[in-house]
């Protein structure tokens, strides 16, 4: 159900950067923005709440044993693995049109890339989430909640009353700024510990042979909800904010209605994941195998776009929208294709 929800969320991703990877803004028409790329917009958050879920599932019931200082050297190892990444694919976007001293600013941290920032986020979160989860293991479930609102509320804060003495830097990577593709540790991480949370209730509910669709409901109705609020509290110009989330707006740092928009709708898409039965996950295999290999498809999508549509073939802005789309399909399919590739090659060496 994970790989399936990571699955949508990659897709996503896949889709909204082929598309501005490709063509100007100005290429792509009202239809396409509103709903196509308004749909991508969940997936940022879907991603962060599948992690923290992940994390809950598979790495908290390991704090405090004998197996934990060996879960927890994995996530530091991965959390480098991750920032390595990160720098390499900043250059493979930015190599064909930007000057060398604004890529190596980048990669100095002096500005940040618009399609890769994601691995960044992860990188710092697994370099701090380590030594957190002794601490959530603790807490209660009142002090969860706590917890989750309050690192979202001082994020929030903090971006608009806190200038971090003037080191803007800082300031771009823990509480975002306007102007920058970040993802604030403090906001984004209350996302994590959000899913944290959700799987916490769900691994209870599982162990103690409780109702395990209790939990993928209430984050069904959670989602509507949020969905709820955001068309009600934009009835009057729906449209037109819609028109802006599609585009972007309200994104970094959150705003609210972003905030319900797309936190709403990864609730909504995580709850239906967590509830699909045996027959539904044979035929969503293929999303859920592209889940299953998450970060092998990132870096292999950012090369396809940025090296051989944009590069090598020579596309940027010399395809239509249509054809964007297209090649978002061809893009997927060579990326699943590449990875059963690798998949048999490894087993062949075993």
């Amino acid at each position: 159900s994970l790989d399936i929800a990571r699955g949508f969320a990659i897709f996503l991703m896949i889709l909204s950067h082929c598309v501005k990877g490709l063509l100007h803004k100005s290429q792509i028409p009202d239809w396409g923005i509103v709903p196509v790329h308004l749909f991508t917009k969940f997936s940022s958050s879907l991603f962060i709440l599948v992690f923290g879920v992940s994390i809950s599932l598979f790495f908290l019931k390991h704090v405090g044993k004998d197996s934990w200082k060996k879960k927890r050297f994995w996530m530091l190892k991965r959390g480098i693995e991750l920032m390595v990444w990160y720098k390499i694919l900043t250059y493979v976007q930015m190599f064909q049109f930007y000057p060398q001293k604004m890529i190596m600013d980048t990669l100095m941290f002096k500005r940040m890339p618009d399609f890769v920032e994601i691995l960044s986020f992860y990188s710092i979160a697994l370099m701090w989430l380590p030594f957190f989860l002794p601490l959530w293991a603790r807490m209660g479930h009142v002090t969860k909640v706590l917890c989750i609102g309050g690192t979202f509320a001082l994020g929030q804060y903090l971006h608009y009353n806190f200038d971090f003495w003037g080191y803007e830097i800082i300031k771009v990577l823990l509480v975002e700024e306007k102007g920058y593709y970040t993802f604030g540790q403090l906001q984004r991480g209350a996302l994590v510990f959000l899913g944290l949370y959700i799987g916490d209730l769900y691994k209870y509910q599982r162990d103690n042979q409780g109702n395990t669709t209790l939990i993928p409901w209430s984050c069904i109705v959670s989602g509507i909800l949020f969905l709820q609020y955001f068309y009600f509290a934009n009835a009057k110009e729906f449209k037109e904010t819609l028109l802006t989330i599609a585009n972007n707006g309200g994104k970094h740092p959150f705003d609210l209605n972003f905030f319900c928009f797309s936190v709403g709708g990864s609730l909504l898409v995580l709850g239906l994941c967590l509830l699909a039965n045996k027959v539904v996950q044979k035929y969503l295999r293929p999303i859920s195998y592209l889940g299953q290999h998450s970060l092998n498809a990132f870096i292999l999508h950012i090369i396809i776009i940025f090296y051989f549509y944009r590069y090598y073939f020579d596309l940027h802005h010399k395809v239509t929208y249509w054809q964007s789309l297209q090649l978002t399909l061809v893009c997927t399919v060579c990326i699943m294709t590449l990875m059963s590739i690798w998949t048999r090659i490894k087993r062949a060496f075993k």
